[in-house]
Formats: C-alpha cells, sequence, structure tokens
C-alpha cells in the first residue's frame, strides 16, 4: 500500500510521462493534473504538464499561455532584484544553465553560439544541471572558461552560487523540459535572465526578463511573451 498522497502523485506522474511517450497526450495531462492535486507543490508535475500541453490539438494558445502564467504564480517566491556589478572596465559575465550539456539534440545549435562569444568582451560560465556526462559534455568543458558541475546543488544552492559569480547575463537553455532548474531563477540569481532555445513557449515566471525566439518558431499570429 502507497504510504500517502505524494506517493500516489508519483504513481500518476510515472503514468503521465508514459502516456506521453506513447502519444496519448491527453490522458498524459489528465494524469498531471491529478497528481498536482494530491500534491500542489509538485513542481515536476506542473512542468510536465506544460511541456505535454504544448503537443495537445486540443488546447489553444490562450489557454496555453494562460497556464504558464498560473505556474508562475503558484510558484513565484519573493526576491531582490540583485545588484548590478559596475566594476567596469571589465568583461560581461554571461551564463548558460542546462541540463543538456551532453549529447542532446539542443547542443547541435548552442555549441555554435558558445564558440563565437567574443572572448575579449564576454567571460562564459556553464552550469551543468544532469548527473551525466560523454563526449559533449567534454567538448562544452573545454569551450566554457569557467564550466560548473551543479548536479548535486539544490536549487537554492545553485541560486547562490550564480550570486556567488556576479553574473550579468543568466541564460536558461531548458524551459519546462526534463532535469530544468526554473526553481532557481525564480530567486532571480542574476540581474538579468532570459530563456533561450530548448523550450518552445514562455516559463511563464516573472523573474525571467526576456525570451529568445524568432518568427519561425513563434508565428506572429501566437502570443509571444
Amino acid at each position: 500500500m502507497l504510504a500517502d498522497g505524494h506517493d500516489d502523485a508519483r504513481v500518476s506522474f510515472n503514468l503521465a510521462v508514459t502516456w506521453r511517450d506513447h502519444g496519448e497526450i491527453e490522458k498524459a495531462i489528465a494524469a498531471c493534473r491529478s497528481a498536482l492535486e494530491m500534491n500542489p507543490e509538485y513542481t515536476e508535475a506542473y512542468t510536465n504538464m506544460l511541456l505535454t500541453m504544448n503537443y495537445s490539438d486540443r488546447c489553444t494558445a490562450e489557454e496555453l499561455f494562460r497556464e504558464h502564467l498560473r505556474y508562475g504564480a503558484r510558484f513565484a517566491k519573493p526576491y531582490s532584484e540583485p545588484p548590478i556589478d559596475r566594476n567596469w572596465p571589465r568583461r560581461l559575465r554571461v551564463g548558460y544553465v542546462s541540463p543538456d550539456f551532453r549529447n542532446h539534440v539542443v547542443m547541435a545549435f548552442f555549441k555554435p553560439v558558445l564558440a563565437n562569444h567574443d572572448r575579449s568582451r564576454v567571460e562564459l560560465f556553464c552550469y551543468y544541471t544532469y548527473r551525466h556526462s560523454d563526449h559533449v559534455t567534454e567538448q562544452v568543458r573545454g569551450m566554457a572558461e569557467h564550466f560548473v558541475d551543479c548536479e548535486h546543488l539544490s536549487h537554492h544552492q545553485l541560486a547562490d552560487r550564480i550570486r556567488a559569480d556576479r553574473i550579468d547575463i543568466l541564460v536558461d537553455l531548458a524551459g519546462h523540459t526534463g532535469d530544468n532548474s526554473l526553481p532557481a531563477l525564480v530567486e532571480k540569481p542574476a540581474p538579468v535572465q532570459v530563456n533561450y532555445l530548448g523550450y518552445p513557449n514562455t516559463t511563464g515566471i516573472a523573474a525571467i526578463d526576456h525570451r529568445i525566439t524568432d518568427a519561425r518558431a513563434d508565428p506572429p499570429a501566437k502570443p509571444i511573451a
């Protein structure tokens, strides 16, 4: 017998993943909602639901947008804007946080971005939040001045590490995909925070200031936020 509602929620979450992987999108969404009813603080279930809703042909763009905003409101935390480091002249500190610095499709697009930063003007930090490394991880490790293995850090500890590094611009590459670090970005560890590349929608989080996209990823008829 399951011990409590949190165990029941985990079962529903696992069922949702199974349904999604088999293309049963509406069943997967319903299973995520069931998990959230049993455990309203289950962030992984909410983020998985948002990811899955992008595949639904029954969910309108407006409904999807509003559900993302509800996520942002539910898991928002009070924060103080980090002070801008005005110790100039110096290079701009840009940090990228991702669980996908490995053999992952995101890296096919990200490695050229990383390689083409002007190192005379930009100091690069990569915060890797996944538990396994491979040959792609080692390539990225060699391309970034600061490669930080963060799989052992809690979200709060990750936010503290980013603050300590005095990052000017923090770029999240995961959005609502698996093993994301959105609970760390909710704490606003960098004065400018951006979402890019790995997720086809808004995060819904007020602490994330911008989203980098284009007209192909977001046709004009679709709300962009």
